[in-house]
């Protein structure tokens, strides 16, 4: 039997799958377990003897953390244009095939800072002079809308993604392309493949010559087999608080990749989508100032010269 490929079968609907995928489930999804997990660490808390689980469920919440910037980061390398990644891939290409050096290549470049056009690409949105050229928008919008976009990235994209740079990234090696990752990353890195955290009994500290004030990781590693021992004391430097802030930031940078990638299936349907957001935003701007609603059929208060019936009026 010949399998043919049917017409749905094309590149903008593979990629409007990963997208959705995404935004439904590795956004949602990932806050929702570490929501749990962090649950199970307050329960843990109350128990003097669980405080190996309380190390354990760190560990996966660390995870959680670093999967979430992952997310946000290749999204960014399948549409910010960063001449990271082989300019021939399409987009879900690169979402198959990207490699952590080039998570953390992206992230270096985030923490010189990024540039307004990469930015806008992230986020899905024409800048306003190619909206100019095109005839999307008046001159008379032009001001206002390149004022949005700008302080629009600014605030969502700079931020974001200096803040995820500065904890991901280390230093890039002296005269080679790869980057050094921070403690954290490390632990991570060195712990999700491979590694067995073992508890710390009085026959385990025999064994691996460690102690109840160990904090060292790299240095107590013994290699069993194939597999890799790890110890648990590392995970003493955390306090309640960190772990509070852990969760707030996968909430937040949970909520950054959904709307990203919602932002981007946006533009796959309607590559102007952010024209209505610029008008509606401006519009509530001067009716907030005092100013009158105008009548359905005078001009629309954004200045697009459209009826305000068929421009803001449909939302406002």
């Amino acid at each position: 039997m010949i399998s043919k490929k049917l017409d749905l079968h094309t590149s903008q609907n593979y990629l409007k799958a990963i997208l959705e995928s995404i935004a439904l489930y590795n956004a949602n999804a990932r806050a929702d377990l570490s929501n749990w997990l962090y649950e199970g660490y307050k329960e843990a808390g109350n128990n003097e003897k669980k405080q190996i689980s309380k190390k354990t469920i760190i560990l996966e919440l660390l995870s959680k953390w670093i999967e979430i910037w992952e997310d946000i980061v290749v999204l960014a390398l399948m549409f910010g244009d960063t001449g990271i990644t082989k300019k021939d891939k399409l987009p879900f290409e690169i979402y198959a095939n990207y490699h952590t050096q080039e998570v953390a290549r992206f992230l270096y470049k985030a923490k010189n800072g990024l540039s307004d056009d990469i930015l806008s690409k992230i986020y899905a949105i024409k800048p306003a002079n190619q909206m100019l050229k095109e005839n999307i928008i008046t001159n008379k919008e032009y001001a206002y809308s390149k004022k949005w976009i700008k302080e629009k990235i600014r605030e969502k994209g700079k931020k974001t993604f200096y803040n995820m740079a500065r904890e991901f990234i280390k230093r890039k090696r002296r005269n080679k392309n790869t980057i050094d990752y921070s403690f954290l990353i490390n632990v991570y890195f060195n712990t999700k493949h491979g590694f067995k955290i073992f508890q710390e009994t009085e026959t385990s500290k025999k064994l691996w010559d460690f102690n109840n004030n160990d904090i060292v990781l790299f240095d107590k590693i013994k290699k069993i087999g194939k597999r890799k021992l790890m110890i648990a004391g590392i995970f003493k430097k955390f306090s309640d608080d960190d772990v509070k802030l852990l969760i707030n930031r996968i909430n937040g940078w949970s909520q950054v990749t959904k709307e990203i990638a919602l932002a981007q299936l946006e533009y796959l349907k309607n590559p102007n989508w952010i024209i209505s957001e610029i008008r509606i935003s401006k519009t509530k701007q001067i009716l907030e100032s005092g100013i009158k609603k105008p009548g359905r059929n005078n001009k629309c208060l954004c200045d697009s010269d459209i009826k305000f019936k068929k421009c803001c009026g449909r939302f406002i």
